[in-house]
């Protein structure tokens, strides 16, 4: 036990687990109440994706007005990861302009990867509660699932495409 220590100044181990314990509740979260499921009446775009691995399977739906999204819809089924992931990108792009968009789709995407941490660049918030799957490269591709679906959604022309992602 350390010396002086105090309630103001818990131990960094301490930290850890009650930090993993709240990204825990945040992704039960998102997956016991996803943000985002009411279709949209009328999308400017929409893609359907599955995960041909675990079955997970995707649809999201954007309403676009004036270069910024509108409205979000992200009905995911599968597991807790990818509907968690689902629900945060149905939360967090209402009022973002595209190239915002586009930007935190990098940045959640170089995290969920290790391939870059989000300290110094965008604040992902709650998404980072998705980090724990950088240690699990199984189960990356459920967390990814919505982030590439909208990638793939915002580089074609606004249409539907019910094309599987693989």
């Amino acid at each position: 036990m350390r010396e002086n220590s105090s309630a103001a100044d818990p131990d960094p181990a301490d930290r850890e687990i009650r930090q993993r314990e709240l990204w825990r509740d945040v992704l039960l979260d998102h997956f016991r109440d996803p943000r985002g499921r009411t279709p949209l009446a009328q999308p400017s775009c929409r893609r359907e994706v599955r995960n041909p691995l675990c079955g997970d399977r995707l649809v999201l739906e954007l309403t676009l007005a004036e270069d910024r999204v509108r409205e979000v819809s992200a009905r995911a089924r599968g597991c807790s990861l990818s509907v968690a992931s689902a629900s945060m990108l149905a939360e967090r792009l209402p009022g973002l302009t595209i190239g915002e968009v586009r930007d935190l789709s990098r940045t959640v995407q170089a995290y969920l990867t290790a391939s870059a941490d989000p300290a110094g660049e965008i604040d992902l918030g709650e998404i980072e509660a998705l980090g724990g799957v950088r240690r699990l490269a199984a189960r990356r591709p459920c967390a990814l699932l919505p982030w590439r679906c909208l990638d793939t959604l915002l580089g074609e022309d606004a249409g539907v495409s019910n094309e599987p992602l693989r």
